[in-house]
């Protein structure tokens, strides 16, 4: 999301919330982003969430081996690889990942990656699943 100034709507909006706290409507400034604008010096990290059925683990080996190469090559950490899970809501899968990226760009350019296609393809006849791509968040958090 590009940044923006607030529309007049919004500053209104504002000013008005803003005098119910008492802060006078001079005191929200005009370079104020909108709520939810990206600031021009922020890096959102990029995830890789992934759920799969395995059918052959001696296969599936091998694309793991594989991937490697193109996780190092665009900085991907792992958050979550296997583990205890219980599926509180909805369907579960046997192998559950979460790989952070540096950048969401990142992690879409690791998975476009001739490296991880390599991998990809060893993966595929083996394995099932579900794996999205998808930005993280810096925002505020519920208690700040």
């Amino acid at each position: 999301m590009a940044d923006r100034a607030l529309h007049d709507s919004e500053r209104q909006f504002l000013a008005e919330i803003a005098a119910a706290f008492g802060i006078g409507p001079n005191d929200v400034p005009d370079d104020v982003p909108a709520p939810g604008a990206a600031t021009a010096t922020a890096t959102v990290k990029g995830y890789w969430v992934a759920r799969m059925d395995v059918r052959d683990e001696e296969v599936y080996s091998r694309y793991v081996a594989a991937n490697a190469r193109a996780f190092a090559r665009f900085g991907a950490r792992f958050i979550v690889r296997g583990g205890p899970y219980t599926a509180a809501e909805g369907s579960a899968r046997s192998r559950n990942v979460v790989i952070e990226f540096p950048s969401l760009e990142a992690a879409e350019a690791c998975y476009h990656s001739p490296e991880y296609q390599t991998a990809k393809r060893l993966r595929d006849p083996v394995a099932t699943g579900d794996l999205i791509i998808i930005g993280g968040y810096d925002g505020p958090q519920p208690g700040e």
